[in-house]
């Protein structure tokens, strides 16, 4: 009995040792599958933040995407509103440089019907002028006197002062005005024309010199092409006015291309050639 109750003894010591190591154990493995319950738990939630995130990016990668498909419509339309309105332009433009050609045509036009309706004057410049003046007494006695030329059988439609009349105190210190001859026949007109050059020679009339009656158009033209003509002689060159061209140095300019160094302003009181 006694061993028995030894063997007992023995094997409960045994055992409790067991179960107590057993229920150590189970402890153990109870706290280590909380903890991976823990760590699955938070990795869950890490997985659901992180598909929050994804979701997230998805959605605004989709918002940029038709942002980005707006954008391109309507940046297309605004590509296809300038190509119009550069059509448009261009077509505006051949337009606008048809009707300067055009513009330019009537205004040539105008010219050749102002200088139709001029081409029995002349202009006579520089001619003194006196208060209470016959002005047809100057044109007769620089006719006959200077140009030699026989005024007997020379008969006018007019002959008359042009520009604003000046008082009595401005006439002896301003430039006369000139005189328009209107020739009855234009052979006269020319014979008396080609015989300007005499009155370099005078010596009553120096500073008087005859022109065409040109159209308004073209006396400002020649406004301008006479004072580049002063410059040009200025500086040493060859320079003459003709019609509605500069010569100088037997290089031929109009009022469009007349060279820088001679647009400067020169005087306007000698006699053109």
């Amino acid at each position: 009995m006694e061993k028995l109750s030894y063997l007992d003894n023995r094997i409960e010591e045994h055992f409790g040792g067991l179960k107590s190591d057993i229920s150590i154990l189970r402890h153990e493995l109870k706290e280590e599958i909380e903890g991976v319950k823990s760590t699955l738990t938070e990795i869950e939630k890490s997985l659901e933040s992180a598909w929050n995130v994804i979701a997230d990016l998805q959605a605004e990668s989709k918002s940029h995407a038709d942002f980005k498909k707006t954008y391109q419509s309507s940046l297309d339309n605004v590509k296809s509103e300038l190509a119009m309105a550069s059509s448009k332009n261009a077509k505006l433009e051949t337009e606008i440089d048809a009707l300067k050609v055009r513009f330019l045509e009537e205004q040539e036009k105008v010219i050749a019907l102002e200088n139709y309706f001029r081409r029995e004057n002349l202009r006579f410049m520089n001619v003194p002028e006196q208060e209470g003046e016959n002005c047809a007494n100057f044109i007769y006695d620089i006719i006959e006197n200077e140009l030699n030329i026989d005024v007997e059988n020379l008969q006018f439609h007019a002959i008359h002062r042009v520009g604003k009349r000046r008082s009595s105190n401005e006439t002896s210190k301003a430039y006369p005005r000139p005189i328009i001859a209107r020739f009855l026949c234009r052979e006269d007109r020319d014979s008396v024309l080609k015989a300007k050059g005499r009155l370099r020679n005078s010596s009553q009339y120096k500073n008087v010199y005859i022109t065409q009656d040109y159209a308004k158009a073209i006396q400002m033209e020649r406004k301008v092409l006479i004072k580049a003509m002063f410059l040009a002689r200025k500086k040493g060159m060859k320079a003459k006015v003709v019609d509605r061209n500069l010569v100088v140095n037997n290089n031929v300019y109009n009022v469009d291309n007349i060279p820088d160094n001679l647009e400067e302003s020169s005087p306007l009181n000698s006699n053109s050639s």
